[in-house]
């Protein structure tokens, strides 16, 4: 799951309206395999870092699943949503002999989030 090496999100600093979040990560071969690893997540061990890819030629991949959910997190309090889903793609490349590059889009990585507001 989930490489977290990246800084922690502050729900008290940056999103001070959110009184308790919880979730699923959920980690796909993007090519139709039936095969997931799914994590669950609270207020207490949010999530951070980034999704490695599952493929041994992907160069520069995995998915930033930390950035991910923060920015579904502030959009979702931006508008008031208790509920929501981001999904990405892996972020890498193929090399293609040469010259060329193909986006590698191995991995699938998605997040739920359920969000509780303070009153």
């Amino acid at each position: 799951m989930p490489n977290t090496n990246s800084a922690n999100i502050d729900l008290e600093r940056d999103f001070p309206q959110v009184e308790d979040i919880s979730g699923t990560i959920e980690v796909y071969p993007s090519f139709g395999g039936t095969q997931k690893e799914v994590e669950h997540y609270t207020k207490q061990n949010l999530p951070r870092g980034l999704v490695d890819c599952n493929s041994s030629v992907c160069k520069q991949g995995g998915v930033p699943v930390g950035d991910m959910f923060r920015d579904k997190v502030a959009e979702m309090v931006r508008t008031k949503q208790t509920g929501g889903t981001a999904s990405k793609f892996c972020q890498g490349y193929e090399n293609m002999g040469k010259g060329p590059k193909k986006l590698c889009r191995v991995t699938f990585v998605k997040v739920s989030i359920n969000i509780k507001y303070k009153e």
